[in-house]
């Protein structure tokens, strides 16, 4: 998952913003990574964590702030946890549905390393932007929201191609086998590894930088210090990833190696589906 923001970014903490003259209590309204694609690019660039009291210095605010996002999204986290559970199921009980599942596996070996592509770039990334268009501008597409899909498209697709060569890449290494430990070894580099050292971190750096204009050095002085950064960002971040996926990353390797990415482009799917019906009804309340 990538980094958690609010539902506006306060000015960057140059001009005061992260150091409030009073201490207020900690109130997180911030969001899943998708969030970072699937609202409106922030007005007002600052950014580190994204939460109403940003002063987040600590590791107990960082666990605090997490928990209060899996607290608000564990309607969505429960709801496609449990739709994975079943498609899983399906494949290995329903005979039935078994063409579907080949079908899905012909199109990967076709498309190869643009099946991450498109299946997370342009399903993923112009989906999250279609349905903010649709769930909170009543239709209305404006210029941003164009820039926003070419970004989402771009953003994601890199990661779907990525993401690809990493399903090969564990088979390689550790089999396809589905015994307990292979399982375990497996979700242990795809949720510790891969996850905590490479993805989480390249994409919130990236997303907070796309927030700064690509300003490197207002980046470098938001990110100060290293403490408070991984606090604000990396702590919250890593932490509601693993709400999600440590439920089902053992699961999704169950499956045969070419249909791994296509279920985990489905969660990420419906997560952003099931994210932007919760941001609308936040809305119209």
């Amino acid at each position: 998952m990538l980094p958690i923001r609010s539902e506006a970014w306060g000015a960057p903490r140059s001009q005061g913003w992260m150091t409030p003259e009073k201490p207020t209590r900690l109130s997180l309204r911030g969001r899943n990574h998708l969030d970072s694609a699937a609202f409106d690019r922030p007005q007002e660039h600052s950014a580190l964590g994204g939460y109403d009291c940003p002063q987040i210095e600590n590791w107990g605010d960082g666990v605090l702030a997490a928990f209060q996002t899996v607290r608000r999204t564990w309607p969505a986290i429960l709801a496609i946890q449990f739709m994975i559970g079943v498609v899983i199921a399906s494949y290995f009980l329903l005979p039935v549905v078994r063409p579907v599942f080949e079908g899905i596996i012909a199109l990967r070996d076709s498309f190869g390393a643009m099946f991450g592509f498109v299946g997370m770039g342009v399903v993923v990334g112009g989906l999250s932007e279609t349905l903010k268009v649709y769930t909170q501008q009543g239709g209305a597409w404006r210029k941003g929201n164009l820039r926003n899909m070419r970004f989402n498209i771009g953003f994601f697709g890199v990661f779907g191609i990525i993401s690809y060569y990493k399903f090969i890449v564990y088979a390689t290494l550790f089999g396809d086998g589905a015994d307990p430990v292979t399982l375990l070894t497996k979700s242990f580099v795809d949720l510790v590894l891969y996850s905590a050292v490479f993805y989480n971190p390249v994409c919130s750096a990236i997303l907070i930088l796309r927030g700064l204009d690509y300003d490197f050095g207002r980046f470098r002085a938001e990110a100060m210090p290293p403490k408070g950064y991984a606090c604000r960002v990396s702590l919250p971040t890593q932490l509601t990833h693993w709400a999600l996926w440590v439920p089902m990353t053992p699961v999704i390797f169950l499956l045969p190696t070419p249909l791994q990415l296509p279920i985990v482009i489905l969660g990420v799917t419906l997560w952003v589906i099931l994210l932007s019906a919760l941001n609308s009804n936040a809305k119209t309340k």
